[in-house]
């Protein structure tokens, strides 16, 4: 029996000015271990899908109008 997983995840933006945007995003910031797929088969038992660890990343988005 597996219990399910809850996880923190945060996301933020900032617009500089129009059309220029400061963004940033953290997934699983407590870094859980957990799994997002779990199966079970006679031959092989129990087999469980990790999810991914800690990520934290960052950028600009620019939006260009013609």
């Amino acid at each position: 029996f597996y219990r399910g997983y809850q996880l923190l995840n945060a996301q933020a933006s900032y617009y500089v000015r129009p059309g220029i945007e400061l963004f940033a995003r953290g997934m699983n910031l407590t870094n859980k271990n957990y799994a997002v797929s779990v199966s079970y088969s006679a031959f092989q038992g129990e087999q469980y899908t990790p999810g991914t660890p800690r990520m934290v990343y960052g950028g600009m988005r620019l939006v260009v109008r013609r």
